[in-house]
């Protein structure tokens, strides 16, 4: 019983509570249509102006966006080029490396193994750019959703400099790959033939 009359009281609070709330928004509602439908003829005007203008200013903060952005799709392009070129040298020495395999040329292929280890440095040194480079395009991400537009600036110049930065990077691994691939279509040295030939006597 007792447990009831708690859950009764309980039932109670909340709807004194919740009625008043209700009301507010019963009564608040017909007012703030009634103010909006009291202004003066130049009053409204301000207001659209003021929203055209906004939009005005949208409009042009996109087009700088995709200005500064020209750049960096065509840096893009770039990378995107020098990426497939590093995937076709990179397959070509795992080509080159089996078939050297197969022809028992083992000091070409110590060669070739001992140049990817001195590439490894510069491999890492892309792999760090490009995090680099993603964190800058997430902060661009947060600062557009923030509508911050001195640091969008900012963040669109880093992105930049990072993508040229990577071309760079990616050309010395490309130039490593080819030094390595060259090395690796050296023919196998010839042994000389130090047998003599004998005649079997009868």
């Amino acid at each position: 019983m007792r447990k009831q009359i708690i859950a009764l009281m309980t039932v109670g609070l909340i709807l004194t509570s919740a009625i008043p709330a209700l009301a507010e928004t019963s009564t608040t509602s017909p007012t703030s249509s009634a103010s909006s439908s009291k202004l003066s003829p130049q009053e409204k005007a301000d207001q659209n102006t003021a929203r055209l203008q906004k939009e005005i200013l949208r409009i042009q903060n996109t087009q700088k966006m995709q200005q500064a952005l020209g750049p960096i799709r065509d840096l893009q392009k770039q990378e995107a080029d020098l990426r497939s070129q590093i995937k076709t040298v990179r397959d070509q020495i795992h080509q080159q490396i089996k078939t050297n395999r197969q022809a028992k040329n083992y000091d070409v292929i110590v060669t070739a193994l001992n140049g990817l280890i001195a590439a490894q440095s510069d491999i890492s040194a892309l792999e760090t750019l490009a995090q680099t480079c993603q964190a800058d395009w997430q902060q661009l991400k947060s600062d557009k959703q923030a509508n911050n537009e001195q640091a969008i600036s900012t963040d669109l110049q880093k992105i930049q400099a990072d993508i040229q930065n990577r071309i760079s990077a990616m050309q010395k691994v490309l130039s490593d790959l080819q030094n390595i691939s060259q090395g690796l279509n050296t023919p196998a040295s010839s042994t000389p033939q130090t047998a003599q030939k004998t005649t079997v006597q009868q």
